[in-house]
């Protein structure tokens, strides 16, 4: 079993959406995701986030959109550096 924690960023002028995915086999570092949220803030400033937290059978993002549709069309990221660019 895995864990995931997303993080979605619409852009709705571009019709897009965006995502930070970190996932673990073990349970999610809360330290690691607040420092995630943290360098966004600093560098990005104030931003709406649609989060979620789910389980799968891998820590893979092809187990997450098999899991839920939802996702399929996110812009997904897993490198903190990469969110504000």
């Amino acid at each position: 079993m895995a864990f995931h924690f997303i993080a979605i960023i619409s852009d709705f002028s571009g019709g897009r959406r965006y995502g930070w995915h970190y996932s673990s086999e073990d349970r999610l570092d809360k330290d690691y995701i607040k420092s995630f949220m943290t360098k966004v803030k600093q560098e990005c400033g104030h931003i709406q986030f649609g989060i979620h937290k789910l389980t799968t059978e891998d820590t893979s993002w092809a187990s997450v959109v098999r899991m839920d549709s939802f996702f399929d069309d996110v812009i997904i990221t897993n490198r903190i550096d990469d969110c504000c660019k």
